[in-house]
């Protein structure tokens, strides 16, 4: 989830609270923001980015030592004991993981003892429908104070109900999805659903086949047949194999959700270009440019260059 929804979620869980300081609010915004953290990572390059943001203080180690350091402040501020602060950021680090684990991008939860990334798919990294029911909430609190709590209360409740709306709609997008596969229109594969910018009923199919990857956008407002393409595999898997043991290629593969390696063969060498189909169809494009990886490997199997596409 974006940063600017976890800072709108740590401020409407401190208006539900019957502490009406300004101080503590802001201390649950700053708690509900400090997982990210990790994002700075990403000035080290992305290679550093992959290895650390979303794994550092999103795995369950790193949050708790985060939680505690996070009750220790809270009670050199002398707002309140130290196991009122460890329950307060421990809910709004709570809630940020699970806003996160809501997104197709997931969080790896038990980092550094693993890397696998919990995903549910049900919102897209900044979804406007599930911020407005937030600024709604805090909206009519701000107009009427009285009302604060109350209305916090049911930004809370609309926040659940859209994630029970998404979770429904993804449960229809993956029925279209397999309709078009028990229609003989595509080879039976691993299958998946995730969702886009910026309805709950825009959605992007991907089957994952022996011939390679199948994917494309799916309305649920539409009743159009789905149209997917094939991302085929890339061959060359002599050279593919040693290109894939380089550190570029493991970090990037270790974040992508639907890796597409495309190759570009030379005289003496061939090219494979490491991108994310995930962001294919949701107008993120520009991040396989920037994030994407490049492995040139020589015919005799030597790695002659590993790195960002771009470069």
């Amino acid at each position: 989830m974006d940063i600017i929804t976890h800072g709108i979620s740590g401020v409407l869980l401190g208006a539900a609270q019957r502490d009406s300081s300004y101080a503590r609010r802001f201390f649950w915004m700053g708690c509900a923001l400090a997982p990210d953290l990790d994002l700075f990572s990403g000035l080290g390059g992305p290679i550093v980015y992959y290895t650390f943001h979303r794994r550092l203080l999103h795995g369950l180690p790193g949050a708790i030592l985060l939680v505690l350091l996070l009750a220790v402040l809270y009670r050199k501020a002398g707002w309140g004991s130290f196991s009122y602060g460890t329950l307060l950021a421990g809910t709004a680090i709570f809630v940020h993981l699970l806003l996160d684990i809501s997104t197709s991008f997931g969080t790896s939860l038990l980092y550094p003892f693993s890397t696998q990334s919990f995903h549910w798919d049900l919102l897209f990294a900044f979804d406007l429908w599930l911020a407005g029911c937030m600024l709604a909430s805090i909206g009519l609190g701000a107009l009427r104070p009285e009302w604060r709590r109350q209305a916090a209360a049911i930004g809370l409740v609309l926040t659940g109900g859209y994630l029970l709306t998404c979770l429904y709609c993804k449960h229809q997008a993956r029925a279209r999805l397999a309709a078009e596969i028990d229609a003989g229109l595509l080879h039976p594969g691993s299958t998946a659903v995730i969702p886009q910018p910026f309805s709950p009923l825009s959605w992007a199919g991907f089957v994952i086949t022996s011939e390679g990857t199948w994917a494309g956008k799916l309305s649920l407002s539409s009743d159009e047949p789905l149209k997917l393409h094939l991302f085929p595999l890339p061959g060359f898997p002599r050279l593919l194999a040693l290109a894939d043991k380089t550190q570029s290629a493991i970090r990037f593969l270790s974040f992508a959700r639907f890796p597409y390696i495309r190759a570009e063969q030379d005289s003496d060498r061939v090219t494979f270009y490491y991108t994310d189909l995930r962001f294919r169809f949701s107008g993120m494009e520009r991040s396989n440019h920037y994030f994407g990886m490049k492995v040139v490997v020589s015919n005799d199997g030597h790695i002659l260059y590993e790195g960002l596409v771009n470069d």
